[in-house]
């Protein structure tokens, strides 16, 4: 099995939270292109942006027992909300990111625990709560 340098799992976080992105909601699994993205049909629903300066540190991760993953993380620092369901929009399993200057896909990950949206539920995610692994190929 290859693995990846911290030098190169941090330069790769660089790339992914050194401009603005979208953060995207999604039902099933996002893959390599975004697919499975919550549509039109959930009312009230848009990507949220996140700035450069809402990341955290690039940091090292750790499993449930704090031993190191071998993976390197950003997370972002700053509530990401997307206000009120307006309908109902099934479960949230995934989140994407995105590029907010040409709207290329850029990496998904799984919710640590899914969520079934109603409508008149709020959608959020506080400060912490979405991170982005890198590393351990």
């Amino acid at each position: 099995m290859a693995t990846i340098s911290e030098t190169l799992a941090d330069a790769i976080l660089d790339l992914i939270t050194g401009e603005d992105v979208e953060i995207s909601l999604h039902n099933d699994d996002p893959g390599k292109d975004g697919a499975n993205e919550l549509d039109v049909s959930a009312v009230g629903y848009a990507r949220v942006v996140v700035e450069p300066t809402d990341w955290s540190e690039s940091i090292d991760e750790e499993d449930g027992n704090g031993d190191p993953t071998g993976r390197r993380l950003r997370r972002v620092e700053v509530k990401v909300d997307y206000g009120l369901a307006g309908s109902n929009w099934g479960t949230v399993s995934h989140f994407g990111i995105w590029r907010a200057s040409d709207g290329r896909f850029l990496i998904g990950a799984a919710l640590t625990t899914p969520q079934t949206v109603s409508a008149g539920n709020p959608v959020y995610f506080d400060e912490g709560m979405l991170s982005v692994p890198v590393g351990g190929l």
